[in-house]
């Protein structure tokens, strides 16, 4: 009866102690690995409902090239050998990470760093919070400053990021470019 109750005691003590990164702390997570690792770091970081709604808004685009029998999108995404089955199929932390490739294609003449990241406040709505961020991003010999707000949701031990609206922003103006 004391061993379990030593058991109990010393469960309970590392449970209060273990307490998980705030939201401002993962904000700052977010921006070094992104510094680090670039956008690709980005998948560690989303919710996967986020990953999930991701890959359902954007998936429609590659169905559409799949009946008009090209191949080009896939091809960048991921590579033209690609089946539209087996992009199907990716866990959205997988798709998510094909599209950063498309991205990067995109953006690879262009060599960003955050220069300078402040945490100005959080706002709590509900369960989520809202985390407040003045950056300061330099590409190439361009340096600009902008606010941008992450908003987290509790999961597991920490918080995990909803979709950011330039993310969702990037699948309708690809929507738009392939005339969907």
């Amino acid at each position: 009866m004391r061993i379990a109750l030593l058991l109990l005691t010393t469960l309970v003590s590392f449970a209060a102690g273990a307490q998980r990164a705030s939201p401002e702390d993962v904000a700052r997570e977010h921006f070094a690995a992104l510094q680090a690792k670039g956008m690709r770091a980005v998948v560690e970081y989303l919710h996967p409902d986020a990953l999930t709604e991701f890959k359902t808004m954007v998936m429609p685009i590659f169905e559409e090239e799949e009946k008009a029998g090209q191949r080009g999108l896939r091809g960048v995404t991921f590579d033209e050998t690609i089946t539209i089955e087996e992009i199907r199929s990716l866990a959205p932390d997988v798709f998510m990470n094909g599209f950063m490739n498309l991205v990067l294609a995109r953006t690879e003449d262009v060599s960003l760093s955050f220069d300078q990241i402040e945490i100005v406040g959080v706002v709590p709505e509900g369960e989520q919070r809202h985390v407040l961020a003045r950056i300061t991003i330099g590409a190439n010999e361009l340096s600009i400053t902008q606010f941008e707000v992450l908003s987290f949701v509790p999961f597991e031990n920490t918080w995990r990021m909803k979709l950011t609206g330039e993310l969702q922003g990037l699948a309708s103006a690809l929507r738009q470019q392939l005339g969907q």
